[in-house]
């Protein structure tokens, strides 16, 4: 496969990320190689940014079917979800000459660390999350789990669809 080609292909995922994340109230954070860091509550307060997140990653699920008819196989990729709610600081960090507005602390650490355990097109979300979407989705408790950077293992769930 040309490199030309996988750009293209993963050009495309991210434009149906960014679509569904925006429909939802999200903002993109940034590209992260072929992932996408999504923010919510963020520029503006939303009192149901859990339930957005959650929204968000199953929509996408939802998607995916329809959306891997133009492909070949070998470019049908399973996406993977971490969503953790929590206190994050937000603003432009960086240098003078490059700023980024982004969001850091130890809450996107520990999405970062949900999404990275995540296979197979599951998504994990925090007990913090868990929490606060109520029975919004189908979850199912995975158990705790060990995550770098947290001297104790974090609850975790998945949403089944």
């Amino acid at each position: 496969t040309e490199p030309a080609e996988l750009l293209g292909v993963l050009n495309k995922y991210h434009e149906l990320i960014v679509e569904i994340v925006l429909n939802n109230g999200g903002t993109i954070d940034k590209f992260i190689g072929d992932a996408v860091m999504t923010l919510y509550n963020t520029p503006l307060e939303q009192a149901d940014h859990p339930a957005r997140a959650v929204a968000t990653a199953t929509d996408i699920v939802r998607a995916l079917p329809a959306f891997h008819e133009q492909f070949p196989d070998e470019f049908r990729l399973k996406l993977n979800f971490g969503i953790h709610t929590g206190t994050a600081i937000v603003g432009n960090v960086g240098s003078p000459e490059i700023m980024d507005f982004t969001a850091v602390g130890a809450t996107v650490n520990v999405a970062s660390r949900l999404q990275s355990l995540s296979e197979n097109g599951q998504i994990l979300i925090s007990e913090s999350t868990q929490m606060q979407i109520g029975n919004m989705g189908k979850s199912q408790y995975v158990g705790p789990i060990h995550v770098k950077g947290r001297s104790r293992p974090i609850p975790v769930y998945e949403i089944r669809l």
